[in-house]
């Protein structure tokens, strides 16, 4: 069977030359330890999300639509599969670090058919805190949000990625839609469900 490779990828805060890359390798140690609780954070922030979506709590709600711009059931739902597929796929993640690069946050989703997604982390990456709005877990989720099956904030036809959290809270109040598609908004509303504002 063919291997077929996708590759989209996603800039965070900066962006660090391609030459500047080293060969990844599979993150290990102390680096490794950080992205498992990461992603054990995230997995957990899913879980509880999913949960308060459905039960309509209304802290939640108010999440949603303040950071996501959620006016509606149908957008309710859209951002309920995005949880539920990002929370499906997220076992099935692999990492690798270029621990050499310490320039800027570069993390690249390689969407392989025989081995799930491949997520690359610099070394900055490991300099944002635990917990809060902007940490490891909610750039985590933000770089999840980036594959196809899950919301495609990459996709060709989507708008301009923002990044800051005024952008952000803009775009979900003055353009829903594109708060729906937009990498950002998804990781500010599971930062403010975990951690608060």
């Amino acid at each position: 069977m063919k291997r077929i490779t996708t590759t989209v990828v996603a800039l965070l805060v900066t962006l660090a030359p391609a030459s500047g890359f080293a060969a990844p390798v599979t993150c290990t140690g102390s680096p490794a330890a950080m992205i498992d609780a990461a992603k054990s954070e995230m997995q957990s922030g899913l879980d509880r999300a999913i949960t308060a979506i459905k039960d309509h709590d209304q802290k939640t709600v108010d999440l949603l639509t303040r950071w996501l711009g959620v006016r509606n059931s149908d957008q309710e739902q859209r951002v309920l599969g995005v949880l539920r597929a990002a929370r499906g796929l997220s076992d099935s993640l692999t990492f690798v670090c270029d621990m050499a690069n310490d320039e800027g946050t570069f993390e690249k989703i390689v969407a392989q058919a025989d081995n799930g997604h491949e997520l690359l982390f610099t070394a900055r990456y490991f300099g944002y805190p635990e917990t809060g709005l902007v940490s490891r877990p909610t750039i985590l989720f933000h770089e999840v949000t980036h594959i196809p099956s899950v919301a495609d904030t990459n996709g060709n036809d989507n708008p301009k990625e923002v990044y800051s959290k005024d952008e952000v809270l803009k775009l979900a109040n003055d353009k829903p839609a594109d708060a729906l598609r937009n990498a950002s908004n998804y990781h500010y509303f599971l930062g403010a469900f975990l951690y608060g504002e």
